[in-house]
């Protein structure tokens, strides 16, 4: 009972934390009332437990889940516009073709992976209007099965069906017209492929040779069984995950092709 109360005072301290913020236009409005909206019930208790005996204390594990929660991609990509912030007059050597070339910033870098992020924030805004949509038409899209009462009637059966789901309606029956399905995979395969191309960069700048950039520490991640060295961990995750996501992701282009009305199993 302590401990619940405990956990409604830190989630009460967080809302307004996120009130205050959106107020003074730190983050989105709408983040905010999702983190107002959050309650004990509604919270991974177990997985709190867990990550407060791993870490030490319950602050961290809460906020990530309140983090998770309002789907924010990046934290509004701040730790890349706050590294461009910090190490825009860091110098380092550009590279082209493996070879070190003219000078730049180490901020400059940040700075265009910033702006890649930015451009798929707006792929994504444009791209969910033409996901999120029903699909409910009957056997061949025509609303048939209910036209018999009007076909005025039959919409309104569709639109009470998109909004109770809340979904938009589309102009017309998508049955194998698949091609928002295959959108929303190759923006997967661009961010992941914007994420692996950094994380490919990461894994060069940590040579032992290079040095110029490390992944943050975390005590015996990436540790040698053999040798005293760092390894680029996180990096090689994205970097293999990314490669998977692009194959998928040709697979939902390959399941374009369907035959009429109601395919046969492409």
């Amino acid at each position: 009972m302590v401990g619940s109360l405990a956990y409604a005072h830190y989630l009460q301290f967080e809302a307004s934390l996120a009130a205050a913020q959106a107020r003074a236009g730190i983050i989105p409005q709408e983040a905010a009332d999702v983190i107002a909206a959050q309650t004990i019930e509604t919270i991974d208790m177990e997985e709190l437990a867990e990550e407060t005996k791993a870490i030490g204390y319950p602050v961290l594990p809460l906020v990530k889940q309140l983090a998770r929660c309002t789907r924010d991609e990046g934290h509004h990509r701040r730790p890349a516009r706050d590294l461009s912030d910090k190490y825009a007059d860091t110098p380092m050597t550009a590279r082209s073709n493996l070879q070190q070339a003219v000078p730049m910033t180490f901020g400059f870098k940040m700075a265009r992976l910033l702006a890649t992020f930015m451009r798929h924030e707006q792929r994504l805004s444009q791209l969910l209007s033409r996901l999120l949509v029903v699909e409910f038409g009957g056997a061949a899209g025509t609303l048939a099965t209910i036209a018999e009462y009007g076909f005025e009637v039959a919409l309104q059966v569709q639109a009470g069906v998109a909004e109770g789901l809340g979904l938009s309606r589309p102009e017309i029956a998508w049955h194998t017209e698949r091609d928002w399905i295959a959108e929303v995979g190759a923006f997967f395969a661009l961010l992941t492929g914007t994420c692996a191309k950094f994380a490919l960069d990461v894994k060069l700048l940590m040579q032992t040779e290079v040095g110029e950039v490390y992944e943050p520490y975390a005590p015996h991640r990436g540790s040698s069984s053999t040798m005293q060295k760092r390894k680029p961990i996180s990096s090689v995750y994205i970097t293999a995950m990314a490669s998977t996501v692009k194959q998928l992701s040709a697979a939902l282009f390959e399941a374009l092709v369907e035959d009429h009305g109601r395919s046969t199993g492409p």
